[in-house]
């Protein structure tokens, strides 16, 4: 099933991740896609509040992964930006697939070319722009 969603400010941005946490939880790895600015890193804020993260949400875009841990300290969201990467992702590739093993919460941004590390089904989710919106789709991909 597809899913569009549509959000004005940033907060509901955050509530849409947390929709989207709960739809895609029992696969538990999201493809997150968007031009730069999106919001792809606020709808990962949404996703770390559903899984019961209470540290705030950040880019991992310099240092490719920060993992995060819930409020019984057990480590539940794994957030990947290949972006810097490109086509090389060498032992990040081996740390995604880890991640995944452990059943990890997994969000990937830039994620092009870590496809073939992806387990079936996964999701992918776009940000787009459309006039005053934020415009979400959610996908499975079987």
């Amino acid at each position: 099933m597809d899913y569009t969603f549509y959000a004005k400010t940033t907060d509901e941005t955050r509530e849409i991740g947390r929709k989207i946490a709960e739809i895609a939880q029992n696969d538990g790895v999201l493809l997150l896609g968007g031009d730069l600015g999106a919001g792809k890193t606020t709808l990962s804020g949404g996703i770390g509040e559903f899984l019961g993260i209470s540290d705030e949400i950040t880019s991992p875009s310099f240092v490719v992964n920060k993992k995060y841990a819930d409020e019984n300290g057990d480590t539940v969201l794994s957030h990947y930006d290949f972006y810097r990467l490109g086509d090389d992702v060498g032992i990040m590739g081996d740390e995604l697939r880890e991640d995944i093993f452990n059943e990890l919460f997994v969000v990937i941004e830039w994620g092009g070319s870590v496809l073939n590390f992806l387990p079936r089904p996964y999701w992918r989710a776009k940000i787009s722009m459309e006039k005053d919106a934020r415009k979400i789709t959610l996908e499975k991909i079987a």
